[in-house]
């Protein structure tokens, strides 16, 4: 027998005991006055025409389904709430595009955002080879391409300190916008200027 239920035991001993010694002052305290409000409560329903009873209640029911009926109304009129792209990847990089022009980590950043979205994009409809995911195509011009390049450089290596010490100038956002215009023409997007 496991302690657990030996406490659990004597816990209901102490408490039957404690209940017992004390059977009158909770008489007295409790039972007697709970009793008399159940008693008075019975007597006044007693005395109340039957007819009176159902219409309370009705009135009740009435009111409580008119209640959740307008609650109801009101929750599909109004407007559904505003899409947040808060925690978006798109808010992301809104917020690395803003910052990208002041900090050089956000440069860095935007274009190893930008070559992730190229793989992707350029690995689209491809047939599944090895490495086909890290891999440019040829065909790139090679301005895109240097650019593309810095931004997989990064994918490896987030410190600054050593990029800072190899003398590689972050991307810059004219080169972001190029790459953007690449991509607009390559795939027919019109590009809104």
């Amino acid at each position: 027998m496991s302690y657990r239920w030996i406490a659990l035991a004597i816990i209901i001993l102490l408490v039957s005991g404690f209940v017992y010694l004390t059977r009158g002052f909770i008489e007295l305290l409790f039972i007697v006055p709970l009793w008399e409000l159940l008693s008075v409560a019975r007597l006044t329903l007693r005395s109340m025409p039957q007819g009176l009873i159902w219409a309370v209640f009705l009135v009740v029911l009435a009111a409580l389904s008119l209640r959740t009926f307008f609650a109801l109304d009101r929750r599909r009129r109004s407007p559904p709430p505003p899409f947040e792209l808060e925690g978006s990847w798109v808010a992301g990089l809104a917020r690395s595009l803003e910052r990208a022009a002041h900090a050089d980590y956000f440069a860095w950043r935007m274009a190893q955002e930008m070559a992730r979205l190229a793989l992707s994009a350029f690995a689209y409809g491809q047939p599944r080879e090895t490495n086909s995911q890290e891999r440019l195509p040829d065909e790139l011009p090679e301005h895109i391409r240097s650019y593309l390049e810095a931004g997989l450089r990064r994918r490896t290596s987030l410190r600054l300190s050593s990029e800072a010490r190899r003398g590689e100038p972050p991307p810059t956002l004219d080169e972001l916008e190029t790459f953007v215009s690449y991509l607009e023409s390559r795939w027919e997007v019109p590009g809104e200027r």
